[in-house]
């Protein structure tokens, strides 16, 4: 009777298979253990083909964007709409998706901003803003906001009311070097507004933020909130709306 005896050779052993090619067939499933294989990389890492003749490689992913944090938003009797802790060190750049935002009370008339929030936890107000919104309205009017040194961004001059309102605010912000002490920060974006009796606006925004400090210092910033024009402008989201946050790296 003809008997089969099976020899375990470890890596360099005489008689181990260093290199060639060896029969998938051969090779019992889960059979291939990471100890056997090498140079695996590190978590967030995906395999890579580094072209013809060479072996492919474990590598991180350039580029691409990121779901860093998506906010719901406040409850209904709050003017304040917080997106904080969602800026760290780890992107240069972050895309703000803003879907569906309504004003619950008295926004119609109501002016909406943006402020930052520094890495202690606190709005920034002070003189520290340049903006220029240019927006053009459902009856054809053109519409311009500018602001220099100013407490706030501006990004419209009416807003969406919950009776009626189907969108509300949406759109999509890009914030950089939020992160980046000795430089200025800046947003840039569209923006679309939807009221309850049916009057629209579409904007182009940019602005300039420099830190608070003197000279070339700054501050790093960790968020920011998005805000009615008086204590009395509250806000509400639809059901699916909210604000999305997604970092990227441009390298």
């Amino acid at each position: 009777m003809a008997t089969t005896k099976a020899t375990t050779l470890a890596h360099g052993q005489a008689g181990a298979i260093v290199s060639g090619t060896f029969a998938t067939a051969r090779i019992a499933d889960d059979a291939i253990n990471l100890d056997k294989l090498a140079h695996l990389g590190t978590d967030g890492h995906v395999l890579t083909s580094t072209g013809t003749g060479t072996a492919p490689a474990f590598e991180a992913i350039a580029g691409g964007y990121t779901l860093v944090a998506y906010k719901q938003g406040p409850a209904p009797d709050s003017s304040v709409f917080a997106v904080d802790n969602v800026f760290s060190d780890t992107y240069e750049s972050y895309s703000i998706v803003i879907e569906s935002m309504i004003g619950a009370t008295n926004m119609d008339t109501a002016e909406v901003y943006l402020r930052f929030i520094d890495d202690e936890g606190s709005e920034i107000g002070g003189s520290h803003y340049w903006y220029a919104n240019i927006a053009k309205d459902s009856g054809g009017t053109d519409r311009i906001f500018t602001g220099e040194s100013e407490a706030n961004m501006k990004l419209s001059g009416n807003m969406g009311a919950a009776s009626g309102a189907k969108e509300g605010m949406c759109g999509e912000l890009i914030f950089s070097g939020t992160r980046t002490e000795n430089t200025y920060s800046q947003v840039h974006g569209h923006l679309a507004f939807t009221r309850g009796d049916g009057h629209h606006t579409t904007s182009v925004l940019s602005c300039v933020y420099k830190g608070t400090g003197s000279g070339s210092s700054g501050t790093k910033i960790r968020g920011f909130n998005i805000k009615g024009g008086g204590s009395s402008n509250k806000w509400t989201v639809n059901a699916e709306g909210g604000v999305y946050v997604f970092g990227y790296n441009n390298s």
